[in-house]
């Protein structure tokens, strides 16, 4: 896992490999719950679980036109990535115009610039920007009571 002063895990990366940005959420709770069960904070098959788990409760929290940002989300022990070219754009939540065209349909390799014009989504106000951070306020109880069921099956 990638920690942040040991206190912030990042949850989430966005975009294309040339536009990846990394989304970071305090879940440092997640380390108590593994402390409190002995269990190693490095260990793969509890980060897994703990990552899939957020992934299932940010579904529909996550934007959707057609599902292809959050079906085509990967998941590993450190990581949920979305990686369609547009997930920062709706990360953030704002239009963002070509700096040369000032149209949201930029020529190819045009640089964007974010306005004050908030995004608007299908399903709002659930669905929409910083998906995960939203969720993770609602449902960290529900991950934590999870992982320690899951932790529990496994003779933890």
């Amino acid at each position: 896992p990638r920690y942040q002063g040991n206190r912030r895990q990042r949850a989430g990366a966005l975009g294309s490999d040339r536009k990846m940005i990394a989304v970071s959420v305090d879940v440092s709770v997640i380390n108590d719950v593994l402390n409190d069960f002995g269990v190693p904070l490095d260990d793969g098959e509890a980060k897994g679980f703990v990552m899939e788990d957020i992934l299932r409760l940010a579904d529909p929290y996550t934007p959707m036109y057609t599902g292809l940002l959050k079906n085509t989300a990967t998941v590993s022990k450190d990581a949920i990535e979305y990686n369609e070219p547009y997930a920062a754009f709706v990360w953030f939540g704002k239009l963002m115009l070509g700096e040369e065209t000032n149209s949201p349909f930029a020529k190819k390799d045009e640089k964007k610039y974010a306005t004050n014009e908030d995004l608007h989504y299908r399903g709002e106000p659930k669905r929409g920007p910083r998906w995960i951070e939203r969720m993770w306020a609602e449902k960290q109880d529900q991950i934590l009571d999870d992982l320690v069921e899951f932790l529990k099956s496994k003779g933890y």
